[in-house]
């Protein structure tokens, strides 16, 4: 018998059990626990997120011409709403790591967690586009005010690392002590 060069020798053998993988998917679903407790903050960040806007929604019923910074606002808000909504349904459990799979749910609640900060980036950029309409002058202190924000956390991390640093350092030069 000739041997076919285009078949491989060491074929991967199928699952013994074909229901395998839709048991552990079942059993990976039944381990999802809900978060339980307090309402943690992130639930209520989105919560607060979602309800801006759909107060600027509401507002712009009545609204009879919209400018391009108002439109520019609600294309921002209607694109947070459906990635805040997302991440609020995944904020309401916990992914476990004791099940085959809990990698694949691992995933999703990190893709949703990106998902909702750019959420929470296109209401920012919604809000920045309310205010334009409103005021121009407004609008640039909110700029420079977001901008403030950045630099003095970025320097109060860098002097909270600093302190840490030589706390660290402080601790470790220190003699040991002997009992008299």
């Amino acid at each position: 018998m000739e041997k076919n060069e285009n078949v491989p020798e060491n074929k991967p053998e199928p699952a013994k059990d074909s229901q395998s993988v839709l048991a552990d998917s079942l059993k990976l679903m039944e381990s999802v626990e809900p978060v339980k407790g307090t309402t943690p903050r992130q639930t209520i960040t989105i919560a607060l997120l979602l309800g801006v806007c759909f107060v600027f929604l509401a507002a712009m019923l009545g609204v009879q011409r919209i400018d391009t910074p108002l439109t520019v606002a609600l294309v921002a808000f209607s694109l947070a709403i459906p990635a805040l909504g997302f991440g609020l349904l995944f904020s309401f459990y916990k992914p476990p790591t004791t099940v085959p799979g809990w990698r694949i749910f691992a995933s999703l609640y990190l893709g949703a967690w990106v998902i909702e900060g750019l959420g929470g980036i296109a209401v920012a950029v919604g809000v920045y586009y309310v205010i334009l309409h409103l005021s121009p002058l407004a609008s640039l202190v909110f700029l420079l005010a977001s901008a403030g924000v950045f630099i003095v956390t970025f320097v109060g991390s860098i002097i909270g690392l600093l302190i840490y640093a030589l706390v660290r350092y402080r601790k470790q030069k220190l003699p040991p002590q002997t009992m008299p």
